[in-house]
């Protein structure tokens, strides 16, 4: 075990990894009581929620699980009190634009599942 840090709050846990060794999971953030944020940890942790291309309406609070692809499961808390499921796939950057720490993309693009 190792430990992995956190988005700026007191408390982050890991939920899932995969082959590659690159967990997901949650974390509080710097300054906010309110619900933590999913994060994905590949030697750093990464906001999910800051590596979207396309905003979603509410944040995404927990990363559940992780394919040996790199597509994550998160969900996020709706205004009503309910929780949405996405379906997160890494898309692959062009050549010219250096890798960031062993992702293929930090860059995100959402399915939503019901």
């Amino acid at each position: 075990m190792q430990p992995l840090g956190s988005l700026g709050g007191p408390n982050s846990d890991a939920a899932a990894i995969n082959n590659s060794g690159i967990i997901v999971g949650d974390s509080d953030i710097a300054g906010s009581s309110g619900p933590s944020h999913a994060f994905v940890f590949d030697g750093a942790m990464h906001d999910l929620n800051d590596l979207l291309t396309s905003p979603i309406d509410v944040p995404l609070n927990l990363a559940t699980a992780i394919n040996n692809e790199g597509q994550i499961l998160a969900l996020a808390g709706t205004p009503s009190g309910g929780e949405r499921g996405f379906l997160l796939t890494p898309v692959p950057e062009p050549a010219a634009i250096s890798v960031v720490g062993g992702l293929a993309a930090l860059l995100w693009r959402r399915r939503t599942r019901i």
